[in-house]
Parts: structure tokens; sequence; C-alpha cells
């Protein structure tokens, strides 16, 4: 065949652009019907996932081809939270299961505190947690991807390793704003509701929720339900609600435009044509007893270390797995939640103080750890029974004045924490008849002048109370070129200057001072007369730290 005379495409250019425009138009007709026949048979859509989390058990095999499972998680997330706050968890676990084949929809109601293992770590918490634990130990470089894919996870191995094909995920802005731009929900309210401050926020009978409402009332629990199980009810009962108003006012139609507006808040692996497909099938949905049936996974109240769980009930998870999917998974040890005994204090001490002429036992002693404990105080002498002193208490000091003089005591301390208890520690203290706690010293002189070349000085140094058990003292010169100062206290000049003598009791660090002027020699050193009252007469002055509050820090 020769080359195509230049004149030619000239001459059938229209037959030429017409041929084009019609293979156009047929290309394009056949995407719409392609897509008109998908979006009304969502199982060819929805039957192939593009991609789905890989479940720690191989189950796929179990299941038909036309159920799908989908996982809608609720976050609490706001606008107001997100001013203090960038780590979010899921309020609301639900998953779907939907078979197309069947015509059928299994809603499972996955409480959020419940205590489960977590997937790729060694620890069970709260299911909830799940996105925790993924967001800061999980893989990949997005925190929040890696939070999901565990929380996904670990969804998927409570329910006997279920794939999750896909997953939706909205905060509680979204539900506002899906609500309003669905036209709010038509809904019977129970009960009357109110917030904290006793003000109204629903009326019972019938209401239109818009999507304030509408979510108010569906995080509401504070009401004898249950707390977070009657709230999961509610839920349910809400979103089914939802389904029947949106279906009887026709507004399916509008779900895929209305998620094209407010896709910024939505975050989910479904395209925008399996939306609209999900949307068509649930127009022409007939939701009967026997097409939707709800499912909880049941359980009992537990607390650990003062946090509240939600132990699952295993045998019932068996059960639900095996009516819902079925087939048989294992079932897990069920538990039973302990709170961790606390470490025993670090330090349990005493010292004995003088209270009006009589001995008190002040006892103190620091914490283990740093969990939140408390602390049981008990008393015994011999021949007496064990006395309780002080019972949960936080506070890390006692000061007993219950004792006598010539007695010895044993002191018992036991640490909580909540409902487990610590090993206890002891202490025994004697009282030595008519003997009682050092609170004070004084020094005299408080002032003295000596010559070089003279003599030297003993100061008199007086420990109080009179009858203190313990009148041991050091003494110190804070300039040993100018004087120094021995044992008894007796001051030796050493060269001019001053010097400040110091005087500290052995037991109780309570200290006085005397300050010392060397001067060369023939002056008169005019020194303070030490004379005067007898040493031990003198009432403690300022340095007396008696009527002091247990724990404080005065100086004597």
């Amino acid at each position: 065949m020769g080359p195509v005379p230049e004149n030619w495409f000239k001459k059938h250019r229209k037959i030429i652009l017409g041929a084009a425009l019609g293979l156009i138009l047929l290309a394009g007709a056949a995407y719409v019907l392609v897509n008109i026949y998908q979006i009304v048979h969502p199982e060819i859509v929805l039957g192939n996932p593009e991609y789905e989390f890989a479940p720690d058990e191989n189950v796929d095999k179990q299941f038909s081809q036309k159920t799908v499972n989908i996982a809608l998680l609720g976050f609490d997330r706001d606008q107001f939270r997100e001013e203090y706050a960038y780590l979010f968890l899921p309020d609301v676990i639900l998953v779907a299961a939907v078979d197309f084949k069947e015509n059928s929809v299994k809603f499972i109601r996955v409480p959020r505190d419940s205590y489960v293992p977590i997937h790729g770590r060694n620890v069970k918490d709260k299911i909830n947690h799940s996105f925790f634990h993924g967001y800061f130990y999980g893989t990949g470089k997005d925190k929040d991807d890696a939070g999901l894919n565990t929380t996904l996870q670990t969804v998927s191995h409570v329910l006997g390793g279920i794939p999750i094909h896909y997953y939706v995920s909205v905060s509680m802005d979204a539900v506002i704003q899906l609500v309003d731009a669905m036209g709010g929900v038509h809904y019977k309210v129970e009960k009357r509701i109110y917030d904290k401050q006793g003000n109204v926020i629903l009326f019972e009978g019938l209401q239109d929720l818009d999507g304030i409402s509408f979510l108010t009332y569906a995080r509401y629990r504070e009401d004898a339900t249950g707390q977070d199980i009657g709230r999961i009810n509610r839920q349910m009962d809400l979103l089914l609600a939802a389904f029947d108003h949106f279906k009887e006012q026709g507004r399916f139609k509008y779900i895929p435009v209305t998620y094209r507006v407010y896709k910024d808040h939505v975050h989910t692996n479904l395209s925008y044509k399996q939306i609209a497909a999900l949307a068509y099938y649930a127009s022409t949905f007939e939701k009967t007893e026997d097409t939707v049936k709800t499912y909880t996974l049941l359980g009992s109240s537990q607390t650990k270390d003062g946090i509240w769980y939600w132990a699952l009930n295993q045998s019932y998870r068996v059960q639900l797995i095996r009516e819902v999917f079925g087939f048989n998974t294992e079932q897990w040890p069920t538990d039973v939640l302990r709170d961790t005994p606390p470490p025993p204090p670090a330090e349990f001490v005493y010292s004995i103080e003088d209270l009006e002429g009589k001995p008190a036992i002040f006892l103190s002693w620091s914490p283990g750890d740093t969990k939140k404990v408390v602390y049981n105080l008990y008393r015994s002498s011999a021949g007496g029974d064990e006395i309780l002193l002080a019972e949960g208490t936080e506070d890390t000091f006692y000061k007993d004045s219950a004792v006598t003089a010539g007695k010895i005591y044993t002191y018992r301390l036991l640490v909580r924490h909540f409902r487990a208890e610590g090993t206890p520690v002891a202490l025994t203290v004697s009282l030595a008849d008519g003997e009682a706690a050092v609170n004070g010293v004084t020094l005299l002189p408080k002032t003295v002048t000596l010559l070089m070349g003279g003599g030297g000085m003993k100061l008199i140094a007086t420990v109080s109370p009179k009858n203190a058990a313990n009148k041991n003292v050091t003494w110190s010169s804070d300039n040993p070129a100018v004087a120094v100062v021995d044992p008894n206290g007796l001051v030796t000049p050493v060269g001019v200057g001053k010097a400040v003598i110091t005087v500290l009791t052995e037991e109780g660090d309570f200290s006085a001072k005397c300050t010392v002027t060397v001067s060369e020699g023939g002056e008169d050193p005019g020194g303070e007369d030490p004379g005067g009252e007898e040493p031990g007469e003198e009432e403690p002055g300022e340095e007396d730290p008696g009527g002091q509050e247990p724990g404080g820090e005065e100086e004597p």
C-alpha cells in the first residue's frame, strides 16, 4: 500500500472527526453503564477488596466471597480537643459483616474498654488503647496509620482472626456535619437527659435530632443502663433509626455527594465508587429481624490498679464468632484482674520529741514508688493488743503522743495499692524512763573577744530539755586560722580576726553559734561574762523549735 495523498485528510476530515467523536461518546456511555452496573451490584465492587489487613490467623477460606467486613470507628476528636491534644482514641468500635448473597448485615459491638491482647505488643490493655500502642510502638512513618493498623489487627484477633476488608473512621465533628448534611434523624428519646449542671439536654419523646443532638445522645452515659454498655446499645439504636429515616426520606442517594463534601473529616479505604455502591445497596435493603442482627461482646466490669476494664466472657466470644462468621475459634482463658502489690516504703524512721514535758514519737516514711497508695499504721506494746492508729491515709508522717516513758513500742506500717497489699515494715521504739527527745541547744556566751598570746575560753552548751536522752554535741570553727575549738568547747586563739564557733546536737541537728574576735595582745578582751543565769536554767528562745509542726523546715 502506497503513501496517503496529502489532500486525503482534508477531503475526509468531517468523516474522521465524526468517527472519533462517536468513539468517545461510545466509550463514555460504556463507562457510565459499567459504573451504574457496579453501583447497583455492590458485590462486584466490594467482593474483591483492593487490600485487607492480614489477620493473625488464616481463616479467609472459611468465608464466602460475598461477605465483606467493615470496621466502623468513632474517635473522641473534635475541634475543641485538638487545641490541647494530639492523640485521640476510638470511643466506638463496631464491625459490620455484610453478606450480599444472603442480603443480611450483622453488627458486632466491641466495648471500648474490653481487656484484650494488643496486636504486636506483649501486653493486654483496653482495646481502644490499641491505637495508642500502634501510634507509639508500631511500624511505618505515619503514626496515625500505624495506630489504625494496630487497632484493626487487634479487633480482627479478638474476633477470631476475621479479615477486616474495609474501615471507616469519623471524628465527633464529622458525625455532626454528616447528620446535618443528611437532614437530621427522626428518633424517639426514651427519657429526658441532663448535663452535669442539671440543665435539660434533650426532652423525652419524638425528636428531630440535628448533628449536635445526635452526637450528644450517642455519647450520653450518665444513667442506669450500664454506663458504656448502655451507651453502645443506644448508639446501635441511633444507627438503625438513622437507617430507617434515611431510607424513608430517600436520602441514601445523597451519601456519595455528602462524602465528597466532607471527605476531609472521614478516613476510609473505601473508594468513592464503593461508597456509592453501598448507598444504593442500603436504599434497596429490607431491614427485618432476620436481615439485621446485632451482637455485643459480653463480659463483666473489673478494675486493675484503679482502672476500669471490660473483662470479656470468653465462652460467649467463641459462641458469637461461630454464630456470626461460621467457624470455631480457640477459647482464651478467663481474665481475673488483680491490683499490682506495691513495694514497701523506701524508709521508715522515727524521732522522739518533747511535747509539753512528755515524750512523743514522730514517725515518717517515704513511698516505694510513684503509684498512688494509702497506708495503715498500727502500734503495739508488750502485753497489749495491736491498735490501728491511721487507716487509708495518704500522709507520710504520724505523731504519736499517746505514749508513756519507760515503755517499748512496735509500729507496723502497711501500704495498699487499691485492693493489693504490700509487704509490711516495722520498727521498735524504746522510751527510757524520764528521758525525752532533744528539742534545742543554747550556747553561752554568744560573743567573746580573746587576745593573741592569752588564754582560751570554754563555751557552755546546754541541750534542752533537761531530761533529753541524748545530750551529745559536736563543735566546729568556720575559721581555724583565727580560733579553734576542742570537743569540750574550749576555744583557743590562733590569729587576729573573727571566727564563728558552732555547736551541733547529735539528735535532731539543732545548733547554736558564738562569734569569736581575736585581737593583738594588750587590749581589753571585754568578753561577755558567761556567768549570771545557771546553765540550763535559760528557757530556749528563738532557737527553740518546740511546737514545730511535723515535717516543718524551721531553723532552730
